[in-house]
């Protein structure tokens, strides 16, 4: 069998099919300087001298010998157009106004002042525009893509053109989090390295922990819900796989929660004394000049804003939630159509649309890549148009003042008409009563 060289410079495609470990494959490729992680995940892309590698390691990170590298299959003609049809709709619904009496999206009244999450811009002047602009072009935005690594063995399923958008929208609130995170939840704009990190985080070049928020590693973590690759899936679906890719991928230190049916419990946060931070075993994540202790954790709450159209006692609700500085974004949209809302204006929601199809990462065009998950389109869609399902999601730092800070102002809230969210001290217990199944005692609810 054929060994490389502990320190050879070539690439050779045969020996590097025989390696049997990792290490060995390690000494026979020399990434790229542009590449910005060594391999260390389950399927890495490196370009070397124009030659594409493909490294393809099991879940226990030994090198499995396939008889020929794993091949993107070529897109069809239909993906095509279907992928055309998906950015056509896309800028058609961001330009001309007769597309909005058609599609149902506006852009915000220039006229009227807007809230962006709990901050409030006048527009109507060319200073406040502008800051609502910059403020709003800060957000992480998460869409389709197409050309990454197949999620199906055959070599199809590149792109997630027209069923992925919730998950999509989902990467959307988890980003966001995370770049509070990384900031001490300040929401200041990141120092460029900690902001290519977060963003890396969710490219779609493969599995493992390199990668831990990409496709990849969604799909790998959803198939023990029975979750597959072309079905479209529901908010709570999709928080429930992100708080598994949470535990299994990621060493943030930002635990996920997801609560249904809009209640939530206190027993359920995390709440620590920073004094105690070392006692209690949390780490000082470290980012070279920027070591400082973060902690947080991200809330999914699932709720609906009536049974078949969204009521109008609701709409002052929805629009309350935007008062919590911990608020990341809505998760919701119209039917079968994901959107991520970030603030409003009277009875029109301010949202991130994933509807739009990009190229998956790319090593020669890095810093091209950073800039697609940034938008400068704000559009509004109208409340009566937005389906009732919804999932609140929130940021809450779990030191312990700003914790329980938090769940006290949750609790005055859901005392409010029409909350929609509820806060309780824990899950009710539910028990057997005289041995009968059918009857059942709810106590501490």
């Amino acid at each position: 069998m054929n060994k490389a060289s502990e320190n050879s410079d070539e690439i050779d495609l045969e020996t590097v099919r025989y390696c049997e470990t990792e290490e060995e494959v390690r000494k026979c490729i020399k990434p790229s300087a542009e590449t910005p992680r060594p391999v260390q995940n389950d399927f890495d892309l490196f370009n070397y001298e124009n030659k594409n590698v493909i490294i393809a390691l099991s879940e226990d990170m030994e090198w499995n010998k396939p008889s020929e590298p794993p091949q993107i299959a070529e897109r069809t003609f239909t993906d095509k157009i279907a992928q055309w049809g998906t950015n056509f709709l896309y800028n058609a619904k961001s330009g001309n106004s007769i597309w909005y009496a058609l599609l149902g999206d506006k852009k915000p009244d220039p006229s009227k002042p807007i809230r962006l999450l709990n901050k409030e811009y006048n527009i109507a002047t060319k200073e406040g525009y502008i800051k609502f602009i910059s403020s709003f072009k800060k957000l992480v935005w998460v869409t389709y893509r197409r050309d990454f690594f197949p999620l199906l063995k055959d070599g199809t399923c590149s792109s997630d053109n027209g069923w992925g958008c919730t998950v999509r929208v989902g990467q959307m609130a988890l980003a966001n989090a995370l770049v509070r995170h990384f900031s001490n939840n300040s929401q200041q704009l990141l120092p460029r390295p900690l902001y290519e990190r977060a963003i890396s985080d969710f490219w779609d070049s493969g599995s493992g922990k390199n990668y831990p928020f990409s496709i990849q590693n969604f799909y790998k973590i959803g198939q023990k819900y029975g979750v597959k690759p072309g079905e479209w899936l529901g908010q709570t679906m999709v928080a429930s796989i992100l708080q598994d890719l949470e535990k299994e991928y990621s060493n943030y230190k930002m635990p996920i929660l997801t609560f249904v049916d809009g209640a939530i419990y206190r027993s359920k946060f995390r709440s620590v004394d920073p004094a105690e931070v070392a006692k209690d075993g949390f780490e000082v994540m470290e980012y070279g000049e920027y070591d400082e202790y973060v902690s947080g954790q991200l809330v999914f709450v699932s709720s609906s804003l009536g049974m078949k159209a969204p009521e109008t006692s609701h709409l002052p609700a929805l629009q309350r939630l935007f008062d919590f500085p911990e608020l990341v974004g809505v998760m919701g949209g119209r039917t079968s159509e994901a959107l991520f809302f970030v603030g409003y204006q009277e009875d029109d929601f301010l949202f991130l649309d994933p509807h739009f199809v990009q190229n998956a990462p790319s090593k020669k065009e890095l810093k091209d890549y950073f800039d697609t998950y940034h938008c400068n389109v704000p559009k509004v869609i109208n409340y009566w148009k937005i389906d009732v399902s919804v999932c609140i999601v929130f940021y809450v730092p779990d030191d312990a003042k700003h914790c329980n800070d938090f769940l006290e102002r949750m609790e005055k809230y859901s005392k409010t008409s029409e909350a929609l969210v509820q806060c309780y001290d824990k899950p009710p217990v539910i028990s057997e009563f005289d041995n009968c199944e059918d009857s059942l005692v709810l106590d501490n609810y």
